[in-house]
């Protein structure tokens, strides 16, 4: 059973109602009225043995961590189909029967239901009750017309060492959008997988426990993708932990999620759950981004600060500084080559303010110190200094990039490249920023320069063939993976990015998969295992994928 996991972050922020009160409805719900059902029409509904059908509902149940071992609680949420024109104010009767058909617990709500963009109306409400076996059903009135749903639901606390635990939930829809929300038990659509698991945190999970994400072929396989979990920000105990996926390295069908929870680097508790992934032509989604960070098999590096640092890429601009003013600058960056920064600009700070060398070793001391602005105002009055010393320009774009404004750290990083394309970092670093901002043809652009300018540079590579296949230039990254190949000693990254290439572009084109596809695929995969490549059960399922799309 299917839930999209913002459900439950909309959800789950009020704390839970005190023993012997009906629990709060979900925030969408106000304002709430009981409704005093004189005719029992609700009632009848629920208790009746034959469907009423008048009003189309689907409903789920999601467990949440409980408030105790003999305390179970229930997200119970409705989909209703009532017409557009229809008035959203809806009456909405559960209850949960345990195995003799007692009702365990029974609610009625009346409220100003949130229409989703699809048209139907979801209702969320949380049920206490004790673990166990139930039968959920649902009956709502809205317009006139009548309808119910059930299913059953095993009640239970689950809990990982000290964390408490829900149920894992699998959808297409990150955030806090609830209107954009699935709620009824569907395939996952669209170019993300989403996973979520409700979790008793407050104000956080303990330092020490941490959660990942999986999705693999069944509850016992190797791990396809993976991802650490992301607990989402809550006022309330229950808190959403989750990640999101890129879909398009999945073939369409059955697949097993899963929540992994270690305390210090042990495993103690993990949470499985199943869904079904339609990756057909006619399914659609939001591109993978927006709210949530997306766990790319082709991961786009991040930015590191203490990159520009490191002394590979620092010592070179440390001596064309030198070449400038060799007399006067020489202890402070002797001193700077050796990484001792704040030495280094309190030794320049006795030199002339016309001296690039002052403002500039300034500024690396206030960059290593984590303080973007400072350093940032230091740089820019290096580059007044000297301004055809576009060392300056750079470091200036990594302060951007260090306090994440990657639009204007390429601005500056383009600014820099007018003097310093003799230094493969700056292509690096430019390429990254437009891949983390969704401009991959630029990527593919800046990159492919750098790799031509030096073919043997091996990261190079493959940072262009994780953009190719990110600006879907399909053939580029195969290509690639085949010189690969043809170099003798592959990088293992690189065949991966060649074998998703190779898998998107058959899995996207009409009909059977391209000849070539399949022979090509095997190759790579034989190449990946033999250079000690991590995610075969990933190119596993690649190519079984283009198998059953190839036919006998």
């Amino acid at each position: 059973m299917m839930l999209p996991c913002m459900l439950l972050a909309c959800s789950l922020m009020a704390p839970p109602a005190p023993a012997g009160q009906a629990a709060p409805p979900a925030p969408q719900q106000a304002p709430v009225i009981v409704l005093e059902d004189d005719d029992g029409v609700l009632d009848k509904a629920l208790e009746s043995r034959t469907p009423a059908g008048g009003l189309a509902v689907r409903v789920a149940a999601v467990n949440l961590p409980g408030q105790g071992a003999d305390a179970g609680r229930i997200l119970v949420a409705a989909e209703i189909d009532a017409r557009r024109e229809a008035t959203a104010l809806t009456s909405v009767a559960y209850a949960l029967y345990d195995s003799k058909g007692r009702p365990a617990a029974r609610a009625l709500r009346r409220a100003e239901l949130r229409r989703r963009p699809s048209g139907a109306l979801a209702f969320l409400d949380v049920a206490a009750v004790k673990p166990g076996a139930y039968r959920l059903k649902v009956a709502a009135l809205s317009d006139g017309r009548i309808g119910t749903a059930e299913t059953p639901v095993t009640v239970r606390v689950q809990a990982a060492g000290p964390v408490g635990l829900g149920d894992l939930v699998v959808g297409s829809v990150p955030g806090g959008d609830i209107e954009s929300s699935l709620v009824a038990a569907g395939p996952v659509r669209g170019d993300r997988v989403v996973i979520s698991l409700p979790v008793a945190a407050s104000p956080a999970l303990p330092a020490d426990v941490a959660i990942r994400m999986e999705v693999a072929k069944d509850a016992a396989g190797a791990s396809m993708v993976a991802s650490p979990a992301t607990v989402l920000p809550g006022d309330g105990q229950t808190r959403v932990a989750q990640a999101v996926f890129d879909a398009r390295v999945l073939a369409s069908g059955d697949y097993a999620g899963r929540a992994v929870v270690s305390i210090g680097g042990r495993e103690v508790g993990r949470v499985v759950g199943t869904f079904s992934l339609d990756r057909s032509a006619g399914a659609t989604g939001a591109a993978p981004g927006g709210a949530a960070p997306v766990a790319r098999t082709l991961a786009v590096a991040a930015f590191k600060p203490g990159d520009v640092l490191d002394p590979a890429v620092l010592a070179p601009f440390l001596d064309d500084l030198a070449a400038r003013r060799p007399a006067a600058a020489g202890p402070a960056i002797a001193q700077a080559k050796a990484g001792r920064l704040a030495e280094a600009a309190r030794t320049a700070a006795s030199a002339k303010p016309d001296d690039p060398a002052r403002p500039f070793l300034r500024g690396l001391s206030l960059y290593s110190q984590g303080q973007w602005q400072a350093a940032s105002d230091a740089f820019r009055d290096t580059v007044r200094a000297a301004p055809d010393f576009l060392v300056g320009a750079f470091y200036i774009g990594a302060c951007y990039a260090a306090g994440g404004r990657d639009q204007q750290a390429i601005n500056a990083w383009q600014t820099s490249l007018v003097g310093l394309d003799q230094y493969p970092v700056v292509y690096r670093l430019l390429g990254e920023a437009m891949s983390r901002l969704g401009q991959a043809d630029r990527a593919v652009d800046v990159l492919g320069e750098a790799a031509g300018k030096w073919p043997d540079d091996r990261d190079l590579r493959l940072r262009l063939a994780r953009a190719g296949v990110e600006a879907r230039r399909f053939d580029l990254a195969a290509d690639l993976a085949d010189a690969e190949i043809a170099r003798g000693d592959p990088d293992p990254a690189l065949l991966l990015a060649g074998m998703q290439a190779i898998f998107e572009r058959a899995m996207g084109s009409e009909g059977p998969a391209p000849e070539d596809a399949l022979a090509r695929l095997k190759r790579y995969r034989e190449a990946y295992a033999a250079a000690g490549g991590s995610e075969l059960a990933l190119a596993d399922g690649w190519l079984a994928a283009l198998e059953k799309k190839s036919g006998p």
